[in-house]
């Protein structure tokens, strides 16, 4: 007889919401909820109601976090109290984070193709003005030919 199905205990989905929005991996999800990470990944495969969570809580998760880099990217001015005594020190501006806004938010890439663009190669065959076609069919591997004398340049 084949084991039951793993469900969510009774209070999973607040579990899995508070979790996510933590930013908990998927391993750590599932040892909270008490199950495995396959049992995890089935359960959000199948359950619309989990994945919602799951995506609610991780969207959370990212606004968080980008309101923190946007606040680190943009600094504070130092904030004084009716006397002129500091209350709050200045927050310079961390151009690290800017640095990640700009790449993560606008598709700035330092290497590789930009996404959805394609590789293409381009071959260009670069040759000396004067030769004679038999002595460029004796350059060649006896496997190639040169082309009909009448599609040659005259």
């Amino acid at each position: 007889m084949a084991r039951p199905r793993k469900q969510l205990p009774a209070n999973g989905l607040d579990i899995l919401r508070e979790g996510a929005a933590k930013g908990l991996s998927q391993p750590r999800l599932a040892r909270s909820l008490g199950m495995g990470v396959d049992a995890f990944r089935r359960i959000l495969d199948e359950s619309p109601q989990a994945r919602e969570v799951m995506e609610e809580a991780r969207a959370v998760e990212h606004d968080e976090l980008h309101g923190i880099l946007m606040s680190l990217a943009r600094g504070t001015p130092a904030e004084y109290d009716a006397a002129g005594n500091v209350i709050r020190a200045e927050q310079p501006r961390q151009l690290r984070a800017a640095e990640i806004l700009w790449k993560t938010r606008h598709g700035y890439r330092e290497q590789g193709e930009p996404p959805g663009a394609s590789a293409t190669a381009g071959v260009q065959i670069i040759m000396p003005a004067q030769v004679s076609l038999d002595q460029l069919q004796s350059l060649m591997p006896p496997s190639l030919t040169l082309p009909h004398p009448s599609l040659t340049h005259r």
